[in-house]
């Protein structure tokens, strides 16, 4: 069985997704690589990546993992994260926990619709808490990050271009100034509303700007595809009102 090429080609899809796929194995990094190429056919070591994962505690022979995938379409993207998942379903040496998450990263397939969102409006926005709550996680320390949540770091992350504009005349550095004011007083009052908002991560990656949701995961995560699908269509109905 080989990889369907539509995988790796370009796509008219409005979205693209990333997936990073937390679980504990039995196998080697190798002895993983090789058991999923062969369940996913051949070319598709240029789909995914395998990751040690430190943060995923380990006795005896098992180890904690990531599957990381590359952006793709998002019907292509979905379908190859079902099959990695019902591939760890079928497996005696892997198996998931309380530990374990599923992350989606998810962007607009055209980069300047991804970068008009305002984070803190998507963080009002998405469905956090409600899916949480599904998936069992709504006091989970590895889905909630709140050292991420110091509102200056927060800012930085946001805005990272921000000092060199105080750095040119009067009015600009003024001006800067009062848009930390603005952004920081934003910040906190998203927070006061969503406690939980630290569950979505503004990234960047290749250029592009990407949103991370780490709500989803948990024991038996991998046979709950119904429920990962319907959650991230939510996420994608956000994103869309977002960018209006």
């Amino acid at each position: 069985m080989s990889v369907n090429p539509k995988l790796l080609s370009v796509s008219k899809s409005k979205f693209r997704l990333g997936w990073e796929i937390e679980l504990k194995s039995k196998l080697s990094r190798s002895e993983l690589r090789l058991a999923l190429q062969e369940r996913l056919g051949s070319g598709s070591s240029k789909l995914f990546s395998i990751q040690e994962d430190c943060s995923l505690s380990a006795r005896g022979a098992w180890t904690g993992w990531e599957i990381v995938t590359i952006p793709l379409p998002e019907a292509q993207s979905k379908a190859l994260c079902s099959k990695i998942l019902r591939w760890v379903a079928s497996r005696e040496d892997c198996k998931t926990d309380s530990q374990c998450g599923l992350h989606v990263n998810i962007s607009f397939s055209r980069d300047s619709r991804t970068r008009k969102i305002d984070f803190f409006d998507l963080i009002s926005a998405a469905p956090i808490s409600r899916i949480l709550e599904l998936f069992g996680r709504e006091r989970c320390k590895w889905a909630l990050d709140p050292n991420f949540w110091r509102v200056e770091d927060l800012l930085l992350e946001l805005s990272p271009d921000i000092g060199d504009i105080a750095l040119g005349e009067d009015w600009a550095r003024e001006a800067a100034e009062s848009i930390l004011r603005a952004a920081k007083s934003k910040a906190r009052k998203t927070l006061r509303e969503n406690p939980k908002a630290s569950a979505v991560v503004d990234r960047r990656g290749n250029g592009r700007r990407y949103f991370e949701f780490r709500m989803m995961g948990n024991a038996g995560y991998e046979k709950r595809w119904a429920d990962i699908s319907r959650s991230v269509r939510s996420l994608q109905r956000a994103m869309e009102a977002c960018a209006s």
